[in-house]
C-alpha cells in the first residue's frame, strides 16, 4: 500500500500485520482471523498423491512471475500442479509451461466453487506469491492448513506469520531453495505432519 494513501485514509483495515507499524495506530485495526473455517475438515490420513496445489489470482502482480520455473523440476520428475483461480493471465503462464516443455503437468481448473477436493487430496499448497502481495491470501492459507494441508511459502511473503515453519507447512529463504523443499515434499525425502497435526496447530 502506497504511503500516501495510508496517510489520507481516517481509518486502515488490515488482514496482515506487514503495514501496521507505518500507519498511526490510532487509525489502523487488524483483522486476521478473516477465514471462516467452520465447514473444514482434516482427513485422516495424508495423500499419497504427489500433487501440488495453488490457488489464487492469475497474474503478476499476485503471483511469482517465475510460478513455472519453480515448478518444471516437480513437472519433469512426474509430479502434478493444479491451479486453481482467475486473473487475466492464465495465458501467460499456460505460456511458460509449453515453453518449458511440461504443459501436460499443469492443470488449469479456473474459477472453482468448492475448493474442498482439491485442498484434501494434494501433498502441499504451494505459495510463491508476488513481493508485498497478501490480499485475500490469507483467508486461503488459513482454510488450507485447517483442512490439514501444509503450505509452502517464501519466507518474505506478507502472510508468512500464518505458517509456523516445519509445523503447518515451511518458509522457503528464495527461489533455489522454494523449489529444494517443493521437491523434498512431494518425494517424501522430508517429514511431512499429519492432516490432524496441521489442522490442531493451525
Amino acid at each position: 500500500m502506497p504511503s500516501l494513501l495510508a496517510n489520507r485514509a481516517s481509518y486502515v483495515v488490515l488482514t496482515s500485520p506487514a503495514l501496521r507499524s507505518q500507519i498511526d495506530h490510532e487509525r489502523v485495526a487488524m483483522v486476521s482471523a478473516a477465514a471462516d473455517l467452520t465447514e473444514t475438515r482434516a482427513p485422516t490420513a495424508r495423500p499419497t498423491s504427489r500433487a501440488v496445489l495453488h490457488v489464487g489470482t492469475i497474474n503478476v502482480f499476485k503471483l511469482s512471475p517465475h510460478f513455472v520455473p519453480l515448478h518444471v523440476q516437480l513437472a519433469e520428475q512426474g509430479g502434478t500442479v493444479h491451479v486453481a483461480g482467475t486473473g487475466g493471465d492464465e495465458q501467460r503462464f499456460r505460456d511458460d509451461a509449453i515453453e518449458h516443455r511440461v504443459a501436460e503437468r499443469f492443470v488449469w481448473h479456473g474459477f472453482v466453487d468448492d475448493l474442498r477436493p482439491l485442498l484434501t487430496d494434494a501433498a502441499v499448497l504451494s505459495y510463491p506469491v508476488a513481493a508485498f502481495s497478501y490480499a485475500s491470501s490469507d483467508k486461503l492459507i488459513q482454510e488450507s492448513q485447517a483442512c490439514g494441508l501444509p503450505v509452502l511459502l517464501p519466507r518474505r511473503a506478507a502472510t508468512a506469520h500464518l505458517v509456523r515453519h516445519g509445523v503447518t507447512g515451511w518458509l522457503a529463504e528464495d527461489d533455489d531453495d522454494f523449489r529444494r523443499r517443493l521437491l523434498a515434499i512431494t518425494h517424501g525425502e522430508c517429514e511431512l505432519p499429519s492432516p490432524a497435526e496441521v489442522r490442531a496447530a493451525a
